[in-house]
This record gives C-alpha cells, sequence and structure tokens, in this order.
C-alpha cells in the first residue's frame, strides 16, 4: 500500500476520550511526516480552536476546519480554499432557530461562537456528548447569537444546531435538512451543522489532494462520525475507529482500534509505515 496523504479527523478519532494526543499517536504522526507523509487535520473544529499539540507536531503543513470550510497552510497562515454559507441561507437559519427557541453555535472567521444560554448550561450541568472543558475554553459566548449571525451573514462557515434530546432532533431534523444551498452534516449525536453546499471534508480534501498531486487511492483518512463519512468514502483507504458510529464503520474500508486505544497510530504503522 503507498499512502502519501494521512486525512486526521481529531475528536473521537486522532484524540483520546480526555482530548489529548498520545505520546504513542504523537510520535507515530511525526515519524510519518517526517517519512514524507502528507500528515493533515481534517476537523469539524473552527480553526482557532484546532489543538496546538497537533499544529505543531512537524511536517504537518495543512488543516482542513469546520467541516471543510477553509483549507489553511500552516506554514504562511493563510487559506487556500474556502467555502461559506450563502447569506440568505443564513437568514433562513436564524428565521428557524427563533421561531423554534433552537439553541445555536456559528462558526465566523476560524472561531466558534455559542449561545450564552447553552454556554452557561454546559458550564453548570457539563454535557453528554462533548467534552465540558474543550467547550469553555474555546467557545465564545454571545448574549444575542442571532443578531451577531444577521451581522455576519456574508462569511458564516457553519452554523451548530444542538438539542437536549433525541425527539427534538428528530422533529426539527427534516427542517434543518430543507435549508437551501447548504451541506448538512452531524458530528456529535446530538447536532445537526450546516455549511455551505462546497463544505466538506471531502471536497477540502479533494482540492488539496489535487493541489499536492496525489491521486484518492495514495491517502488514508481517519473518522469516528457522521460528517466523517463522505472524506472516509473518498480516500483510497477509509478507516473507522473502533469507537466510530455504524454507518461510519459500514463504509470504511477497515475499522481501526478505538481512540483510547492508539488506533490511528497503530493503523499508520501496519499500513504506511509497515512496522
Amino acid at each position: 500500500m503507498n499512502i502519501r496523504l494521512i486525512a486526521l479527523d481529531l475528536d473521537g478519532t486522532t484524540m483520546n476520550s480526555e482530548n489529548h494526543l498520545s505520546k504513542y499517536n504523537r510520535q507515530t504522526l511525526e515519524e510519518a511526516a517526517a517519512s514524507g507523509v502528507h500528515v493533515v487535520v481534517a476537523s469539524g473544529r473552527a480553526f482557532d480552536s484546532l489543538p496546538k499539540e497537533v499544529l505543531q507536531i512537524p511536517g504537518i503543513h495543512y488543516a482542513i476546519s469546520s467541516n471543510g470550510a477553509h483549507i489553511t497552510d500552516l506554514r504562511s497562515g493563510k487559506y487556500i480554499y474556502s467555502s461559506y454559507l450563502e447569506p440568505e441561507t443564513v437568514e433562513l437559519a436564524i428565521e428557524l432557530a427563533q421561531s423554534e427557541n433552537l439553541m445555536v453555535e456559528a462558526f465566523c472567521e476560524g472561531k466558534p461562537y455559542i449561545a450564552e444560554e447553552l454556554y452557561e448550561d454546559i458550564r453548570v450541568n457539563g454535557s453528554v456528548y462533548r467534552n465540558q472543558e474543550y467547550v469553555l475554553t474555546t467557545r465564545k459566548p454571545i448574549s444575542n447569537i442571532y443578531k451577531f449571525m444577521e451581522e455576519n451573514r456574508d462569511k458564516l462557515e457553519n452554523i451548530n444546531f444542538f438539542f437536549y434530546n433525541e425527539n427534538r432532533l428528530r422533529e426539527m431534523s427534516p427542517k434543518i435538512h430543507a435549508l437551501p444551498n447548504c451541506n448538512v452534516v452531524s458530528s456529535v449525536k446530538n447536532n445537526i451543522e450546516i455549511g455551505g453546499l462546497n463544505s466538506s471534508k471531502a471536497k477540502a480534501l479533494e482540492v488539496l489532494s489535487e493541489k499536492l498531486e496525489i491521486p484518492r487511492q495514495e491517502i488514508m483518512s481517519f473518522g469516528d462520525a457522521g460528517n466523517d463519512i463522505p472524506m472516509i468514502r473518498y480516500a483510497g483507504f477509509g478507516v473507522a475507529m473502533g469507537n466510530a458510529w455504524e454507518d461510519v464503520k459500514q463504509a470504511a474500508d477497515y475499522i481501526a482500534e478505538s481512540n483510547d486505544e492508539d488506533g490511528v497510530g497503530k493503523t499508520i504503522r501496519k499500513y504506511v509505515l509497515n512496522r
């Protein structure tokens, strides 16, 4: 197997359940990059929320953020690809969120903004689906998130709708999917996200691989959640984590050990580094 590019989801994949990069995974990624393989971050996180412990690994030169809204060249700090929500789609998303009293986050210019009441709820009660510390240290609470979205409607990368229970999510899912000119995915069990039509990890990976002149057959991608499925299918060798959602596993060519068992590092050592 000749793998020249590795695309890595972070949460639930490269990072363990404590939201840290293990020593084993770090060493493996360093060795892969040193061997000439392009190691690429491919995350649903906004750029400013990407963990420094990953971005500072020598040889990692590109990061896909906000579910494919941007590709950043880490050496220059400049975007080499961007895809935004249409202002009209943002307007309709605001109307839906207001009429249904939905909790939302909005990603803008690489930063994640969160409704103040949702931030406070997570601060007080924690979160079943997301690491509490991660949310509290990366999100900027906004007293009127809808007004913020309106004022920045032409430069929003991503809007996340969060739900307290699955029944409410199922009820609202058709309405969110009916929003025009957007890509709809989920990265945790209690959210639905919308991005621009050309915002997806798979699209960004396609753009980057063409720039680097690497065919998809020579790409390995890792993921655990619904927003990773297109990227896993795009890659020549798509890997689902042992802790991945069932539909992610069905889309993959290989199922690795879980994120708490260094599944990323072990798979790279076996199939890329041949060790």
